[in-house]
């Protein structure tokens, strides 16, 4: 039983002076990466290649679509106003035969998209989320 207690003390005064050694080694710490040539030619190509397709699958909101008669222009009117009420929000025109469209957001998520939706819902009540190729939107 003493060998035991003898050898947990020691373990105990190890551990106790590793722990106390430790806030003095993360002082300045030193990370070297080792790779090969090829991974980090990879890598840039990858880099390269997400500059020339800057769109990842993600989610707006649908908050006009018409067609016919002044379609154009009704959907630049809500997407004037839409820019001018929620400055800092992307929004977008598009024409997919026949309708006019204008979708706004960049969203990584539905739960953000749909987040969104919520604080927009009063001024666009038949606004809804659909899936749509989006710019990279930023990491909050």
């Amino acid at each position: 039983m003493s060998r035991l207690l003898n050898k947990n003390a020691i373990f105990c005064c190890i551990l106790l002076a590793g722990i106390s050694l430790n806030p003095i080694a993360q002082e300045h710490p030193q990370v070297s990466v080792k790779q090969a040539d090829e991974i980090r030619l990879l890598l840039e190509k990858h880099r390269d290649i997400c500059k020339l397709f800057p769109e990842i699958d993600g989610f707006r909101i649908q908050i006009y679509f018409n067609s016919g008669h002044n379609s154009k222009s009704q959907a630049f009117e809500v997407y004037k106003q839409f820019i001018a009420n929620y400055p800092g929000v992307e929004a977008y025109v598009s024409y997919q035969e026949p309708n006019y469209k204008v979708r706004a957001g960049d969203f990584r998520t539905r739960l953000e998209a749909e987040g969104f939706l919520r604080k927009i819902q009063a001024d666009y009540p038949s606004a809804f989320v659909i899936k749509d190729q989006v710019l990279f939107p930023p990491l909050h």
